[in-house]
């Protein structure tokens, strides 16, 4: 939460409690309903599939019932038709046994499929006439049960059981009539010979491609007459339904195999001792239910397992996203001062730029009053107009503290450098950088003894370390490497006559994490005021932002180094303090006396420097920039400095090469130093001048203000004078302070705007 004990004002309002609780109901949700719904399924699914296969039983034994059922009826017309013939033929005084009735059964039986043969036997079970003696019907019925039968009761069909034909792979078995002589005596049977291949044939029609596990035709003892698939060696066959032996109509069974169960489906045969059965296995059944509750299971499990791990997921993150943001609140509120102090600088920077811009008009404006003041009182002289020209100088002195007073607001925000010993810091700002990194993260700091103490206000390092170890924080949700170092950035320092400046040491704090990174238009856009990539209400965007303003005020520089998952190292690049207090101004270079600490320091950087009183030098020019021998050149005429100090009696004759882009400046300038006896050649701009310069390099000093329109400035050109000629003196005149840094580091004069023409006057002989 934040310090204050309030939200965010901008804070989105978040209920974790009643968020917890809706995700704990749906993860158990996703186990429960599910679960249920599936128990629910799967016992009626079940019964459903056992109700379907009684059913599908039932009608599978009535479809075998009406075909065994026609068999059996036709079976009856052609009996009649075969006592017929005997009747036709004893009435006839025929015999049975003679090539007529042969060839009468012959041709009763031919228009039947299901018939194998048409036998007539006599009262004592002898066979006495068929329609094919080769078939290999039995030649005696006398043994068998159903002829017994049949000459007991003397009335209704018997059934034998099946044997096979002679000869052929085929079974048949008997349907008998008995039949009587005129008195009603027994005179024996007639035997219709039926192939059991002829019902299997159409059973198998049945039982292909459907879930029939046997079709089977058996007398009402169990005996089987017919059967599909037929019986292979070693199988044990299923038991004869409770029903058939009953003698009831039909119905279903459910019994035991040897490795199953199996629902029976049974149909007695009209009123005959026959029944047609049909069996299901319940492991065929269970395996199509189980089919289908696996198909209704995956539509159901899988988006409940998905929601599950959905709700999982976001419940273990919950309680990160809750610590996040008190932990997002808190650091909202660290920012608030951060943020109050960077909208302070906008527009100070943004009053700054106004009042620099109407301050450097303003200098002007008092440069040319003063000189041509000055002019006016040198050539008339003041006679009684003294009262009016101390009130001319008294109103210039005026606008001259007017001007400082606006330059002050156009200057960075005041800070409070010190020499920072970043290892102690460190150590001390410790708990304060893992405070802010949270638990989850481990902070590492690295600073060796080695390292140079750096000149930066010890507050913004401070807060310029918390905006980056939150910023890295942020970018390590489920925790990570924070690391904390710091090491010696020593530059090349150039050569005297080269073109660049030499970049002071500097002391390089890197803050690192092993997070997501950042892609380089991101990494480009970092440093921008407002510009954040969290999402809204979750970043200020004015964390790197603060780094890097902190970082240009104390006159160093930051960087990012990313890449997309690879982590982000943000580097500050501060000015060692040590290497600030040794260095010497001189642009060639360090000499011997400079390292040894012999020669004057400059101040370490523009908020140190003192405000100057009127008219005097805003910076200096160390001596090491005098030549070892000043008395003569090679022409024989006296030099530079000898002219210079010669003139300190007179301080005329010097020829002088002056450097404004304001011509009424450059022009009142110029008249104030001819009357002082110098002669003056005057340029617009740092370009026109080098050009001045090369052509006529006889000046004894140059003139420059600061700023100048092109591509270079008075300070650029001081460098490029210096770098051609080190002995030629150079003078720069401004109004501003932003160069300043620049200035003292290369050892230059610097005179204030408007100036003091008594100073520049004392100047020209210090520059020479």
């Amino acid at each position: 939460m934040p310090l204050s004990g309030h939200a965010e004002p901008n804070a989105p309002v978040r209920d974790f409690a009643t968020l917890r609780r809706a995700l704990v109901v749906l993860l158990i949700a996703t186990v429960v309903l599910p679960a249920g719904f599936l128990l629910y399924y799967g016992i009626t699914s079940w019964h459903k599939a056992l109700n379907d296969a009684s059913g599908f039983a039932t009608r599978s034994s009535r479809i075998t019932e009406e075909q065994a059922l026609k068999v059996f009826e036709l079976n009856e017309v052609i009996r009649d038709r075969v006592l017929q013939a005997i009747y036709d033929a004893e009435s006839h005084g025929g015999t049975l046994g003679g090539y007529a009735m042969t060839t009468k059964l012959r041709s009763i039986a031919a228009p039947f499929d299901h018939l194998a043969a048409v036998s007539v036997y006599d009262a004592s079970g002898r066979l006495v006439v068929t329609n094919d003696p080769y078939l290999g019907v039995p030649r005696s019925l006398a043994q068998t049960d159903a002829f017994r039968s049949a000459a007991r009761w003397n009335q209704g069909d018997y059934v034998t059981e099946a044997i096979p034909l002679r000869g052929h792979r085929d079974r048949i078995f008997d349907v008998i009539t008995p039949r009587h002589l005129s008195d009603g005596s027994f005179a024996g049977v007639v035997a219709l010979s039926i192939r059991a291949s002829y019902f299997e044939d159409f059973y198998r029609e049945l039982v292909t491609g459907s879930h029939i596990g046997q079709l089977a035709l058996m007398r009402n003892d169990g005996t089987l007459l017919a059967r599909y698939p037929p019986p292979v060696p070693g199988d044990v066959e299923p038991p004869v339904p409770r029903g058939v032996l009953a003698a009831q109509l039909g119905g279903t069974e459910r019994v035991r195999l040897a490795d199953t169960q199996a629902i029976i489906g049974y149909r007695r045969v009209g009123s005959r001792d026959v029944y047609v059965t049909d069996y299901l296995r319940l492991d065929q059944v269970f395996s199509r239910w189980l089919a289908r509750t696996a198909i209704v299971t995956g539509f159901s499990v899988v988006p409940s397992i998905a929601l599950f791990l959905v709700a999982f997921v976001a419940l273990r993150r919950l309680d990160s996203e809750e610590k996040a943001w008190r932990q997002w609140q808190a650091e909202a509120s660290l920012r608030r001062a951060a943020e109050e102090d960077y909208r302070h600088a906008l527009k100070m920077e943004s009053l700054g730029r106004l009042t620099g811009s109407v301050a450097h008009d303003f200098n002007n404006l008092l440069m040319v009053l003063s000189a041509n003041a000055r002019l006016i009182r040198l050539k008339m002289g003041e006679g009684n107009m003294a009262k009016q020209w101390r009130a001319i100088e008294r109103a210039v002195h005026t606008g001259e503290a007017l001007t400082r007073r606006l330059l002050s607001v156009s200057r960075k925000q005041p800070t409070r450098a010190e020499r920072i010993d970043l290892r102690s810091r460190l150590a001390e700002w410790k708990g304060l950088i893992e405070a802010c990194a949270g638990p989850q993260c481990d902070v590492r700091i690295a600073v060796p003894d080695s390292v140079w103490p750096v000149l930066a206000d010890p507050t913004d390092l401070q807060l310029a370390l918390i905006n980056l170890v939150a910023n890295a924080r942020d970018a390590l949700p489920a925790g990570g490497r924070i690391a904390i170092s710091a090491n010696n950035h020593q530059a090349a320092h150039e050569h005297a006559g080269a073109a660049s400046t030499a970049e002071p040491d500097r002391v390089r704090i890197a803050v690192s994490d092993n997070g997501c990174g950042m892609s380089a238009d991101v990494a480009a856009r970092a440093f921008e005021p407002f510009f954040t990539t969290k999402e809204l209400g979750k970043g200020t965007g004015l964390g790197l932002p603060q780094v890097y303003g902190f970082c240009q005020q104390a006159g160093g520089d930051a960087q990012i180094i990313s890449h997309p998952g690879m982590g982000t190292t943000v580097a500050l690049f501060l000015p060692a303090a040590a290497a600030t207090e040794a260095k010497a101004p001189t642009h060639a270079g360090l000499h011997a006396a400079e390292r040894d600490g012999d020669v004057p320091r400059p101040p370490a950087s523009d908020s140190e420097i003192p405000a100057p009183a009127p008219g005097e030098p805003l910076s200096w020019q160390s001596p090491a920039t005098a030549p070892a021998d000043a008395n003569a050149v090679p022409d024989g005429r006296p030099s530079r400095a000898a002219r210079a100090r010669h003139a300190l009696t007179g301080i005329t004759g010097l020829e002088l090469l002056l450097v404004e882009d304001d011509n009424e400046v450059a022009e009142a300038t110029a008249a104030v130093l001819n009357l002082d006896g110098h002669r003056v050649t005057t340029a617009p701009d740092a370009h026109s001048a080098l050009q001045i310069y090369h052509r006529h390099a006889r000046y004894d000093a140059v003139i420059s203000d600061v700023t100048m329109p092109g591509p270079m400035n008075g300070i650029d050109l001081a460098i490029a004078l210096r770098d051609a000629d080190p002995s030629l003196p150079v003078i720069l005149v401004t109004g501003h302070t932003d160069k300043l840094s620049l200035a003292q580091r290369e050892g230059l004069l610097v005179l204030p705007k408007p100036v003091n023409f008594d100073v520049l006057r004392s100047a020209l002989p210090r520059a020479a």
